[in-house]
């Protein structure tokens, strides 16, 4: 009998623990929803004025700084340093709703269209064959050769082609390391990745581009980006904020820089808040880059 009542009372503590924690909960989202309408209407002001240099990461850190800290700072971390990313995430997602229209923060990663489209590659049949997947996708593509992938680089940066195919990386999606070194030494995006059949080879090509526009949209879209954390369990944090934004993480390769900083890459898959994922970075990431924002094609597309 006494193990009884006191399997009850540990019942009702429980609960009642519960109830205040999802009271907390949503109080934390109320008060996030609150500030998130204290920033909005500065923000509009500024994009109309200037458009989106006025929200660079650096300057919309320092306005939720100036007008978030003195009255909600203190409130946020109460929870600690996973409240407080979690809470940017939800932050993130309350600005992104209520800047609407006024702002399209994915313009960010998205550069101008382009007029043609000139295809380079070295010559060779599984290049050709990637080539005539990304024909099938596109009006008025034209190719041009290359005698090595390094002079197709600097065609690219030349701008005397628009796209240039390379290999990738293989079927069980391990980068290929000399394609990874031109792409970090050129600066380039990747535009598209296009899967060949099986008989072709085992060989997953990457369409780069010196410009930030995938080379056609499509209904799945995956995002490649660069950025660094303080450390490991931030790194986790943020893995963690990307789910909650709708994403999920495909790809991610990590290095140690000083002071225990940690710089990623990542390409996140599904389609996830955008808008919400880039004011995240603004607020949480030390600094971060777009690597590309771009279809997965294949022959049977």
């Amino acid at each position: 009998m006494i193990e009884q009542n006191g399997n009850e009372a540990l019942r009702r503590s429980l609960c009642a623990l519960n109830e205040e924690t999802d009271a907390l909960r949503k109080h934390r989202l109320f008060v996030l929803s609150e500030l998130a309408e204290d920033l909005t209407e500065e923000m509009r002001q500024r994009l109309s004025e200037d458009e989106m240099p006025s929200l660079d990461p650096a300057s919309l850190r320092r306005t939720v700084e100036e007008k978030a800290l003195p009255e909600y700072l203190p409130f946020l971390r109460e929870g600690g340093e996973d409240a407080l990313s979690a809470d940017l995430a939800a932050l993130s997602v309350f600005l992104a709703e209520r800047l609407g229209e006024a702002a399209d923060p994915v313009s960010a990663w998205r550069a101008a269209r382009l007029a043609q489209s000139r295809v380079c590659y070295v010559p060779s049949t599984r290049a050709e064959a990637a080539y005539a997947v990304c024909a099938k996708e596109k009006e008025n593509v034209t190719v041009s050769f290359a005698e090595n992938a390094e002079l197709g680089c600097a065609d690219l940066v030349a701008e005397n082609v628009d796209y240039l195919l390379l290999p990738y990386a293989s079927a069980s999606g391990s980068r290929l390391v000399s394609t990874e070194r031109l792409v970090d030494r050129y600066d380039l995006y990747t535009a598209a990745t296009v899967c060949l059949p099986e008989e072709e080879g085992d060989v997953i090509y990457g369409l780069f581009s010196a410009r930030s526009t995938p080379f056609v949209e499509k209904g799945e879209m995956q995002l490649s980006l660069r950025f660094t954390v303080d450390s490991y369990s931030h790194l986790g944090r943020m893995l963690t904020a990307f789910s909650a934004l709708g994403f999920a993480v495909g790809e991610l390769s990590t290095s140690d820089e000083d002071y225990g900083r940690v710089a990623s890459k990542a390409v996140l898959r599904e389609s996830g808040n955008y808008a919400a994922l880039w004011l995240y970075l603004c607020l949480y990431a030390g600094s971060f880059s777009f690597l590309g924002w771009y279809p997965r094609l294949s022959a049977e597309n």
